[in-house]
C-alpha cells in the first residue's frame, strides 16, 4: 500500500478520470442504476466505508458527517420519512492511512467546479505511486474528494444546491454513482437537482449495487 506516496502528488494530479460537481450541465457515461465497478470491488461482505477529513477540510466536518448519515439513512424525498428497505452501507471516521474516502479543500483554477472526486487503485505505476483509474472501467480502492473553496464557500449551508447537498453528491460518486438528470435524486446535476440529500431513488440504487 503506497497511499502516502499518492498523497504527495494529489496537488498536481490532472483532472482526468474524475467526477465533478458543477453549476453547468455536463455529460458523463451513466452507471447510476448499477454498474459493474465499485469501491474496493465490494458487492457483499464488509460494507463499511472508512473516511478521513484532512485539516484543510476540517471546517466542513459537519457537512461531511451529515452527508454520510444521509446516505446511511436516506429519506423519501431527501427529507421526511426514512426509506425502506434500509441499505447495507456503513461509514466510519478513521485515520488517513486506512481511509477509502478522503476529504480535502483547496482553491482550484476552475470557475464552475464546486468539488471534484478522483478514483485510485493501489496498483502502482513505474514510480511506485497509486494509479488514478477510470471508475467506468475499473474497481477502485479509494477516492479523494476535493472541495473547490473558491466556489464552495459561497454556497448556502443547506438546500438543493448547497454545501450539504454537494457533500452528499460527492459521497455518492465514491459509492459509484454518476451524474444524472433525474430531478428526484441527490446525484442529479445541480441544474436538475430538486432534493437536498439522498432520496428514495438513491437508496434503491444503493441497495441494487451493494
Amino acid at each position: 500500500m503506497f497511499k502516502k506516496l499518492k498523497k504527495r502528488i494529489l496537488l498536481s494530479s490532472s483532472l482526468a478520470l474524475l467526477f465533478i460537481s458543477t453549476n453547468v450541465t455536463t455529460s458523463f457515461a451513466s452507471y447510476y442504476d448499477g454498474g459493474l465497478y465499485v469501491l474496493n470491488g465490494r458487492l457483499t461482505g464488509n460494507n463499511t466505508v472508512n473516511y478521513y477529513i484532512d485539516s484543510t477540510a476540517s471546517s466542513y466536518s459537519t457537512f461531511i458527517s451529515n452527508g454520510v448519515n444521509a446516505w446511511y439513512y436516506p429519506r423519501i424525498n431527501g427529507t421526511g420519512s426514512y426509506c425502506t428497505p434500509y441499505n447495507n452501507i456503513y461509514f466510519s471516521n478513521t485515520s488517513w492511512t486506512d481511509s477509502e474516502m478522503d476529504f480535502q479543500a483547496k482553491s482550484l483554477p476552475y470557475a464552475d467546479y464546486i468539488a471534484v472526486t478522483r478514483f485510485y487503485s493501489y496498483e502502482n505505476d513505474a514510480n511506485g505511486n497509486d494509479v488514478q483509474v477510470d471508475p467506468d472501467k475499473n474497481n477502485y480502492d479509494f477516492c479523494v474528494v476535493t472541495y473547490n473553496t473558491v466556489i464552495f464557500n459561497d454556497l448556502d449551508s443547506t438546500g438543493n444546491i448547497s454545501k450539504q447537498a454537494t457533500t452528499s453528491h460527492e459521497i455518492g460518486h465514491v459509492l459509484g454513482f454518476d451524474e444524472n438528470n433525474k430531478s428526484g435524486t441527490v446525484m442529479a446535476q445541480s441544474n436538475y437537482r430538486t432534493v437536498p440529500a439522498p432520496a428514495k431513488p438513491d437508496n434503491d440504487s444503493l441497495n441494487k449495487r451493494y
